[in-house]
């Protein structure tokens, strides 16, 4: 892999001299985006309007002037052009984020507040997947409040529309529903909602219950044609890549998500391997891949004897095509754009210049849209491409003795095997100076934005990159010959593409799974409560649940989510809290609400002991659900807890004198139940004068159950879910608790998740603090200074403290 295409780095004195000389593209970006920054903060800050910033620019172009004639004259148009890109990109920024950040409808609604509004939007890439819900994001004309009636200045919205709504063709259109601004954010770890929005140039969302089509524009049916057409084009190469491996699904997924980008049916923990090992971007469709791809298609189409430009003729619109049936993603765009940059600069006989084409990327992306350089994709592409166009070259050199011939033996000498491996140090020393330089970019980025250290990527690079170049190289030799109809080649280049990606999964989990392969670093550890203990309730929505409880020094999990809910709320956090190790996790059940994300947990956190309830695995039970593959899983590793009624768990140490302790209340032996909510855990747990009961989805029996044996159930919180086919919440197991704050599942669109009635009543009879998931956010229990104990809530920010409760002997 050479680097000699980088152009040598500026090493002499005046290296700032001859970068401005070299690489004049390159400066204009980094001064465009020093501008961007600058007017972001001025403007979101309300220091200055986009109007107010005009002044500022001309006084900077006035200095600049000045400045222009101190500057060598090799030099003096560089930095002038620079001076104007920052200036320019700065208005534009400005220009662009003030009517959104300042927006009528975000100075009108609260942040809580829905109202019934309407609103003429355009639709051009209809979801037409046939999801029960889609999320689409959309410009719009104007909107209407309805109560009252008041027209407002049209604005990005993000429209979440019911299936039976979902639009099949492009155009526009009259949605009416609930409108308000993007909620607060539920849960630590997580990006703010609404700021999130607006960089994606969304003022507010609508839930759509109403939608009636109105025109279609002649651009809006060519986006639907061309949208369709990927579509179609995506679903035909995925049935010719299936030929003859349907008996390898597993591996057909990882092929699919590797050259289509298809990842929606491979399973997460194929995904969570390549996260770990810090090789995501070979797993799904990235600059890597169109680059990989054009490599592939140049080489094969040179066998043709086309020229140069011929070449670059044929490649160059294959290679955006297939950016665009992969779905054109933001990071294959780019990619699209550096390639036709570079060919733009072979056919006009220009030398290339990575670190020009870079600069020429990222202005040009950037006049698109300039909120694309908060995107952590965005900041990844550039950042990484530069390391690489820096770094690598330094780091080849050093190679250099290792790499080249003998330095007495003449090249013409040399004999075919002295050659060869000259060949392949070459490429086995180019690849590593590349993965380097690569994995020393994305460092910075990668522990700013994901808490994330992976040494293993380092390595991992070396073996995958390859791989992943052999997997597309058969994916489109199996393509050639579906087009010769030359079936019996295609299912062995499909078997062969097939063999890869196995390959590649064994590969990335064991680098994932090597000792201090994938950390999480970061200081956030000092915002949870400095008291002897903490639990922390997140806020999950269709019923999920996890818990995180710290004991001192020790962490444990109960439950573990489903994977979507490990993935996109708990995992954040985690790696917030720089938490790379738990003492437990603890299920309440099988359900996969519950433990779905346990075989996402159990590679990165590695828990010294998994405890259940004893029933578990019920009899009866497919050797395929989540619980019995977890529990093969974890007992390769031993530290398996059946759990029975009168079991304790130690949790840690709250003093030196004082053990936080788990008891068990359920099941006994003799609670056999065939529904898995029935013969879930009851923990009972004490932290030295706070006592929490936690039942997850404990229904009828499992309440009357506990009552009528007498267990003393009194706690200070009651932490419940929702039984989602029996009675539950029942008045009488509430006055056995006699909580002072009940926490509880509330999904009020689920008729099986929606918080009881009768458990408001109590709640309003008793004056019971009662907060609702996910309504209320992530919830935080600990012990305030004085020992009473303290409630927050994540959505909004509030603070409640309790005194604690005095029990005496439990009554009948």
């Amino acid at each position: 892999m050479s680097t000699a295409a980088l152009g040598p780095p500026p090493t002499s004195k005046g290296s700032w001299r001859t970068a401005a000389e070299q690489w004049p593209l390159g400066i204009c970006a980094i001064a465009a985006v020093v501008g961007i920054l600058l007017a972001d903060r001025l403007v979101i800050q309300g220091h200055l309007t986009w109007v107010g910033i005009a002044p500022c620019l001309f006084a900077v172009a006035l200095m600049a002037g000045i400045a222009a004639g101190r500057v060598p004259p090799g030099n003096r148009r560089t930095w002038v052009l620079a001076l104007a890109a920052g200036c320019g990109w700065a208005g534009l920024h400005a220009h662009t984020i003030q009517p959104l950040w300042f927006h009528p409808v975000r100075a009108q609604l609260q942040p809580h507040e829905e109202v019934r509004a309407e609103a003429e939007v355009e639709i051009a890439w209809p979801d037409r997947r046939g999801s029960q819900r889609a999320q689409i994001t959309v410009p719009s004309r104007e909107i209407r409040r309805l109560d009252p009636n008041e027209t407002l200045p049209g604005g990005g919205l993000m429209l979440r529309l019911p299936g039976a709504h979902v639009p099949e063709e492009a155009g526009w259109y009259e949605v009416r529903g609930v409108l308000r601004r993007p909620q607060p954010m539920a849960n630590p770890g997580a990006m703010d909602p609404d700021v999130r929005a607006l960089r994606a140039g969304v003022v507010a969302e609508m839930s759509v219950d109403e939608i009636r089509p109105l025109e279609s524009s002649l651009a809006a049916r060519l986006q639907g044609a061309l949208r369709r057409w990927a579509e179609r084009s995506r679903w035909a190469v995925r049935d010719r890549l299936a030929l003859g491996v349907s008996d390898q699904p597993e591996a057909q997924a990882v092929v699919a998500a590797v050259a289509l980008g298809a990842s929606d049916q491979t399973d997460a923990e194929v995904q969570e391997a390549f996260r770990r090992s810090g090789t995501l971007h070979v797993f799904a469709v990235s600059g890597l891949h169109v680059g990989l791809v054009s490599f592939i298609l140049w080489s094969l189409l040179r066998w043709t004897g086309c020229g140069r430009r011929s070449l670059v003729l044929l490649v160059l619109p294959l290679v955006l095509a297939y950016a665009f049936i992969t779905g054109w993603r933001p990071s294959a765009a780019r990619a699209g754009l550096m390639l036709a940059l570079i060919f733009a600069a072979i056919l006009t006989g220009r030398q290339n210049s990575l670190l020009n084409s870079l600069g020429a990327a990222a202005l040009l992306l950037l006049v698109g849209d300039t909120e694309q350089l908060f995107q952590p994709g965005f900041q990844l592409s550039f950042v990484v491409l530069l390391a690489i166009a820096l770094l690598a070259p330094r780091f080849q050199e050093a190679f250099r003795p290792w790499t080249e011939l003998d330095a007495f033996l003449p090249p013409a000498l040399a004999n075919r095997t002295q050659r060869m491996g000259r060949t392949i140090r070459r490429f086995i020393a180019g690849l590593f100076c590349v993965s380097t330089a690569a994995w020393l970019g994305s460092l910075p980025l990668m522990l700013w934005h994901f808490q994330t250290f992976t040494p293993s990527a380092l390595l991992a690079n070396g073996p995958l990159v390859p791989m992943a170049f052999v997997c597309l190289l058969m994916v489109c030799l199996s393509l050639g010959l579906s087009l010769l109809h030359l079936t019996s080649l295609q299912i062995l280049a499909n078997k062969a593409a097939c063999g890869m990606a196995t390959a590649m999964v064994a590969t990335a989990g064991w680098f994932a799974d090597a000792p201090g392969g994938s950390l999480h670093l970061s200081g956030q550890k000092s915002e949870m409560h400095p008291g002897p203990w903490q639990w922390q309730a997140f806020a999950l929505g269709s019923g999920a649940e996890c818990h995180l409880l710290r004991v001192g020094d020790h962490y444990w999990l109960l439950d573990a989510a489903d994977a979507g809910g490990w993935q996109g709320t708990v995992s954040p956090a985690i790696r917030q809290w720089g938490l790379n190790h738990v003492d437990g996790l603890i299920l309440s059940h099988g359900d996969a609400a519950h433990a779905g994300g346990a075989r996402l947990a159990l590679p990165s956190l590695t828990p010294q002991g998994l405890y259940f309830p004893g029933h578990e695995p019920w009899p009866l039970d497919s050797r395929n659900t989540t619980l019995q593959r977890l529990l093969r899983d974890a007992a390769d590793a031993g530290g398996l807890h059946p759990l029975w009624r009168g079991d304790a768990i130690e949790l840690g140490r709250l003093n030196p004198r004082q053990v936080a302790r788990a008891e068990v209340l359920y099941p006994g032996p003799d609670d056999r139940h065939s529904v898995a909510d029935d013969r879930g855990l009851v923990l009972r747990l004490d932290f030295g004068g706070v006592r929490i009961l936690w039942v997850a989805d404990a229904g009828f029996i499992t309440e009357t159950t506990l009552v009528e044996r007498g267990e003393d159930l009194r706690s200070d919180v009651l932490i419940r879910g929702a039984h989602e086919s029996d009675f539950h919440g029942t008045e009488r197991f509430l006055k056995a608790v006699s909580a002072q704050v009940i926490i509880t599942t509330d999904v009020p669109e689920s008729p099986e998740l929606r918080l009881p009635a009768r458990v408001e009543r109590f709640a309003a009879d008793t004056q019971t603090l009662l907060l609702r998931q996910p309504t209320d956010g992530a919830i935080s229990l600990y012990p305030t200074d004085s020992g009473e104990l303290g409630v927050e809530t994540h959505r909004p920010p509030q603070r409640w403290i309790f005194p604690l409760q005095k029990r005496g002997t439990q009554g009948p």
